[in-house]
């Protein structure tokens, strides 16, 4: 019979041990519930900026203070000034990326008389008797 009682407090331990997981589980788990309804609501007001914004470009932009019709040429010749900076923007790029592969495909630069600067060596200057 003894042998009986020391399996029964054995099994209790361990399954006082399995109990307090549980409990730290359930707490764990709470503690993620809460969490994810803080970030469903944070996500939910992320959501109705998106569509707060949505809506307000959907709205026909004006420049305050003018008409309709001088309004919407005013906002055509700013986006065609826009485009054109834009490529103008892009050819200058181009041209700025051809120039520096030209430089880096170069070789050492020449100097005078054909002769490559590594090469170049400058003459003394003349000694003045003064």
């Amino acid at each position: 019979m003894a042998k009986k009682t020391e399996k029964g407090k054995k099994s209790t331990g361990a399954e006082q041990l399995i109990v307090e997981n549980l409990v730290s589980l359930q707490k764990i788990l709470a503690d993620l519930s809460i969490k994810m309804n803080e970030t469903e609501k944070k996500f939910s007001r992320l959501l109705d900026l998106f569509e707060n914004a949505s809506k307000s470009y959907e709205k026909p932009r004006t420049i305050p203070g003018m008409a309709p019709a001088i309004n919407d040429l005013k906002l055509k010749e700013i986006s065609i000034k826009i485009d054109t900076l834009l490529d103008q923007n892009k050819e200058m790029v181009k041209a700025l990326t051809l120039i520096e592969s030209i430089l880096i495909k170069q070789p050492e630069p020449a100097g005078p008389a054909g002769m490559k600067l590594s090469e170049f060596q400058a003459k003394p200057l003349p000694e003045s008797n003064f």
